[in-house]
């Protein structure tokens, strides 16, 4: 739900879904579908009612902004428009008015479920990943605008069975220039 009570987004099964206040569908982002061993990319219920895989699924969460200027989500990809398709789950930050893709990052992991974990600061996010036995990682994530034109990318992860922390850049959304950052912080058990 926005702070201003005007949109709610929703994440199912195969998409992001958000509703405007009156209930009107404002947009939808599609993904590969949470049930197992699934990824294809479903238009309706009726395509998997019934199937084992789809019974008890795998899922994602997503969270608006505390300005509402952005959507937090976790999703398993690809997304229908990825040119090199690789199944994976991936945290992503889009636009609140139209549902475009502003950030993205591989979050290395096998989600059974995850939780956002709002802020204040609109530009930061927590997500807590449940991987089952594996533990329950909790990532945060820095979404940054910055002045320049600077296209870098950057994500600082660690495993959840270690303790160290490990950078590696990756490569912005073709539509961003802002910077992304994400820290995961161990699982302690």
């Amino acid at each position: 739900m926005s702070p201003t009570f005007d949109l709610a987004v929703f994440s199912g099964q195969h998409a992001l879904h958000a509703v405007d206040a009156a209930g009107a569908l404002r947009w939808r982002v599609r993904h590969a579908c949470w049930g197992s061993p699934c990824s294809s990319f479903h238009d309706s219920y009726e395509e998997y009612a019934g199937i084992d895989g789809h019974r008890h699924p795998d899922w994602g969460s997503c969270r608006i902004s505390a300005d509402g200027s952005t959507v937090w989500a976790h999703v398993r990809t690809p997304l229908p428009d990825d040119v090199e398709p690789k199944p994976d789950e991936e945290w992503l930050v889009l636009d609140t008015l139209d549902g475009r893709v502003l950030g993205r990052a591989s979050t290395d992991n096998a989600a059974a479920g995850s939780h956002h974990v709002p802020h204040p600061d609109p530009g930061q996010m927590g997500l807590s990943v449940g991987e089952g036995q594996d533990g329950v990682p909790l990532r945060w994530g820095r979404w940054d605008v910055p002045d320049s034109p600077s296209t870098a990318s950057r994500m600082t992860t660690a495993a959840s069975s270690t303790s160290a922390l490990a950078g590696r850049s990756s490569s912005p959304s073709p539509t961003s220039r802002a910077n992304w950052r994400s820290t995961a912080f161990p699982t302690v058990l």
